[in-house]
Order: structure tokens, then C-alpha cells, then sequence
């Protein structure tokens, strides 16, 4: 190996893991505790919305072809 390379896999072995850095993002994100702000349930309706308004659309336009 060469100098450069061995010197970039030392400086990776001293940084955080991503699996460190994505633990500490989800530590911050709000609406993920237990508690409080449903962030799954707000997500999830907003997606049953977003399907709807596409079944309506499709429907419109087969009815007009």
C-alpha cells in the first residue's frame, strides 16, 4: 500500500462511524420520542392523502379517454 492510503485508513479509524453519526442525527430529530409529536402517524396520513388525490386524478383521466 502506499503512504497516502495508509495514512487516510489510520485518519478513517480515528473519525466517527456513520453508524455514530446517524445515532446522533436521530438523537436530534424531533417527533421521533416516545411522547408528544406523532411523526409517524402524521407521516403516514399524509401519504394516504397524497395516494388518494393520485387515485382521484387517475380516475378523472380514464373517464375522460
Amino acid at each position: 500500500m502506499n503512504k497516502d492510503a495508509i495514512k487516510q485508513i489510520e485518519k478513517s479509524e480515528n473519525e466517527p462511524s456513520l453508524t455514530d453519526l446517524v445515532q446522533r442525527w436521530l438523537e436530534r430529530t424531533p417527533g421521533l420520542e416516545l411522547e408528544g409529536f406523532n411523526f409517524w402517524g402524521k407521516y403516514q396520513r399524509a401519504v394516504e392523502i397524497v395516494l388518494e388525490e393520485q387515485r382521484v386524478f387517475s380516475r378523472s383521466k380514464c373517464i375522460l379517454h
